[in-house]
């Protein structure tokens, strides 16, 4: 009777939550004094968005420019990401080590000058007639999506919130029709299934204001 319990509660236990890889040194990968000695003389600022394949232990693999700025800040933007970031890995669905694609933008300003925030900019933006109960303030909401090693979407997870579910349903369904993002490939040159995160954008036609 107790094994036959057993196997029923781990028959109907629910699917793992998908978690994607997270910074876990967050804020030390680039510093002062790795600001290009040429950009310093000039006095340039720039802002470079990376994308990191984060291997199933939390180790960058490999860097590549989304959008990039000046030549010297996109190379040194990946060689110190590659150099000192370090993850908590991902999961997939079934709780188990997964590669994930991890993306984000840093903005160099002069040292000295304190830190910027890198902008925000979503991957998706929706605009509706109307936000629910009279919101005008723009919604964004992040989605989890699970590719096989041949970039196609298995599965999406969106950011719950009790009062706005059907954003999350909207968002996976947005999330859908994306371009497929460069493979992930591990060390041997092999496509593998990986995660990777999007953000949806919804606000109000301003006609609806």
């Amino acid at each position: 009777m107790i094994l036959l319990w057993s196997m029923l509660a781990t028959a109907s236990a629910p699917p793992a939550p998908m978690i994607l890889a997270t910074p876990s040194n967050a804020g030390q990968w680039i510093r002062d004094d790795d600001y290009p000695h040429e950009a310093l003389r000039e006095n340039r600022k720039g802002v470079v968005g990376y994308r990191i394949v984060v291997t199933p232990t939390g180790l960058p693999q490999s860097c590549s420019i989304v959008s990039g700025s000046f030549d010297d800040f996109n190379q040194a933007t990946c060689a110190m990401v590659l150099k000192r970031s370090r993850f908590v890995p991902a999961a997939d669905d079934q709780g188990q080590p997964i590669y994930s694609a991890y993306s984000d933008r840093f903005v160099w300003t002069i040292p000295g000058s304190g830190f910027v925030p890198p902008p925000k900019i979503p991957d998706i933006e929706v605009v509706l007639n109307k936000l629910p109960g009279d919101r005008r303030k723009e919604l964004v909401v992040e989605v989890i999506l699970l590719f096989d090693s041949e970039g196609k979407i298995l599965k999406c997870r969106a950011e719950r919130n009790k009062n706005l579910t059907v954003f999350g349903d909207l968002a996976c369904q947005q999330a859908m029709t994306l371009p497929t993002p460069t493979p992930v490939v591990d060390g041997a040159g092999q496509p593998v299934r990986w995660l990777e995160r999007f953000t949806v954008s919804f606000s109000a036609s301003p006609s609806s204001h």
